[in-house]
């Protein structure tokens, strides 16, 4: 499993699950383009150009942020949810 990132509610490679189970992906720090291509199940190419079509010009060994990763798997019908990490300063548990 990639550690920026954890699929819900799909199968091995990307196959979506039986309906009514959910399909989120959960994104916890930047990811390279090359590995959201391998956890979609998609060719680089095929990512570059979906990030092409959303504004997002990057190389398959460039970071994304939540708002680029969002959009790209938003196209695959999955919904993207940041995950914050709680710490001391902030008050969350340590």
């Amino acid at each position: 499993m990639i550690d920026a990132i954890k699929l819900r509610g799909l199968g091995t490679a990307g196959v979506p699950t039986p309906p009514g189970q959910p399909t989120e992906v959960l994104f916890s720090q930047p990811i390279l383009v090359n590995q959201l291509a391998a956890l979609l199940g998609q060719d680089v190419a095929k990512i570059i150009a979906d990030l092409m079509q959303v504004g997002v010009f990057a190389a398959a060994d460039q970071l994304l942020d939540f708002e680029a990763f969002s959009k790209v798997v938003r196209k695959y019908g999955l919904t993207a949810k940041l995950m914050v990490p709680l710490d001391a300063t902030s008050g969350g548990i340590s």
